[in-house]
């Protein structure tokens, strides 16, 4: 059953491949390491990316239709895991992020737990470019637990992360 997914399928349109399993000695309990990585090739920009759910279809070269999430009916009180990461200045931009340019990326890891009819929640990025699954302020009625870390400094390799998950409800996600 396949749990993880990326945005590659997309991207593979302009000849770029953002996200990649390797190898890595740097972790205990596991051989392998997703690297993600933003790259751009004729006008397009892919930033890497690699979330449980699946990739269901390019929307002409603009964008690709997602499904977020997968069947899961308990509440872990945190998501632990490794990262390494290396911030890079932002180069390319398009509107409206242009004030972007010349600022500092950062990467972005979140853990959501959710009852979303049917399972998932369905994005289509050539409509909707930029997706907030926004719990924090609580205007997802769907959100049942929401954890996030956001890193801009160099981790000099591998470090443990753990995401506290906060509840907003006593609703068992699906």
């Amino acid at each position: 059953t396949q749990i993880w997914d990326n945005g590659n399928e997309a991207a593979s349109m302009a000849g770029i491949s953002p996200t990649t399993r390797t190898t890595t000695t740097a972790t205990s309990g596991s051989q392998y390491a997703v690297q993600l990585k933003s790259e751009s090739a004729m006008g397009v920009l892919a930033a890497g990316s690699h979330f449980i759910g699946t990739f269901q279809e390019l929307v002409g070269i603009k964008g690709a239709k997602i499904n977020f999430g997968k069947p899961y009916d308990s509440k872990p009180l945190t998501l632990k895991g490794y990262l390494s990461y290396s911030p890079a200045e932002i180069t390319k931009t398009k509107s409206p992020y242009n004030d972007l340019k010349g600022q500092m990326d950062y990467c972005q890891i979140y853990v959501v737990l959710a009852d979303w009819p049917g399972g998932y929640f369905a994005v289509n990025t050539a409509s909707d470019p930029k997706v907030l699954i926004d719990s924090k302020e609580g205007k997802d009625p769907y959100i049942i637990g929401y954890g996030s870390i956001e890193k801009n400094v160099n981790t000099n390799g591998y470090i443990e992360f753990e995401i506290p998950i906060e509840y907003r409800n006593d609703r068992v996600p699906t």
